[in-house]
């Protein structure tokens, strides 16, 4: 495992638009005043090849920066800050229900988003920079589990704005069938798929309609958001600031 992460880890590191256009698109939506008030955090790195075994839930092990919890009271802003992720199971059995449940990827691979206006997001791959099918769903009648990924970094000084660069990875028993990483396919799937006794964000009430998924292309930080998955692993390569970035994992239920 420790050796696949490695490997997944430097793939990351070379998916980032490098052409000029993306480029000149990136410094362009970014004002030089913004990008001056954003910096990494304190935080300490993490040895991304320490894993845990934890054999819970489903999860198998967790590996960087990345701690396996029970379902939260709450994963709305501010309330769980952390220099780690989080990874906690929401739904375990459920049957998705008829019309079935849109994700943003289904198939194994590296994957970054960018913001849309009015939260029009896309998800692309993250090798060739194709854009990702919208309508991507996990059937009706398929019984899996769900699971969430949080990344809540901690405050910074006033007027600074602290970004965290979490790495980490999970590893499930079953294999994945979907992940969700943009803020309104979040939204959308918090009453089906989150998990009972924690509160959500409400999209009605939250400030600036907050970027709980990934930021792409049109926000870059200091890097850019990235997942990757294979067969039962997840493997996140965050640069969250405020409020707070999330990741949601389906999974088979165990036969």
């Amino acid at each position: 495992m420790k050796l696949l992460f490695a490997a997944i880890l430097a793939a990351v590191a070379t998916v980032a638009p490098t052409g000029a256009a993306v480029q000149n698109h990136i410094r362009g939506r970014v004002p030089k005043n913004n990008r001056a008030s954003r910096r990494l955090t304190h935080c300490p790195a993490h040895d991304v090849l320490a894993c845990q075994d934890v054999n819970d839930q489903g999860i198998v092990a967790t590996c960087g920066g990345m701690e396996k919890v029970a379902a939260p009271v709450s994963v709305v802003w501010d309330r769980e800050q952390s220099c780690d992720m989080i990874v906690f199971a929401e739904k375990l059995d459920f049957t998705i229900p008829a019309g079935g449940v849109n994700v943003d990827a289904t198939l194994p691979g590296q994957y970054q988003a960018e913001l849309g206006i009015s939260g029009a997001d896309t998800v692309f791959d993250a090798d060739s920079h194709v854009a990702v099918p919208s309508g991507l769903e996990v059937a009706e009648g398929t019984v899996v589990n769900s699971y969430l990924v949080h990344a809540d970094p901690p405050l910074g000084p006033i007027g600074q704005v602290e970004v965290v660069n979490y790495q980490g990875s999970v590893t499930f028993e079953e294999e994945i069938v979907g992940v969700i990483i943009l803020r309104g396919s979040l939204y959308a799937t918090d009453d089906m798929l989150g998990a009972t006794g924690t509160t959500y964000e409400d999209i009605t009430n939250a400030p600036g309609n907050i970027r709980r998924g990934f930021e792409g292309y049109g926000e870059p930080v200091l890097g850019l958001d990235t997942v990757t998955f294979d067969t039962n692993t997840v493997t996140l390569d965050l640069y969250a600031f405020a409020p707070y970035d999330q990741v949601r994992v389906l999974t088979h239920a165990k036969s």
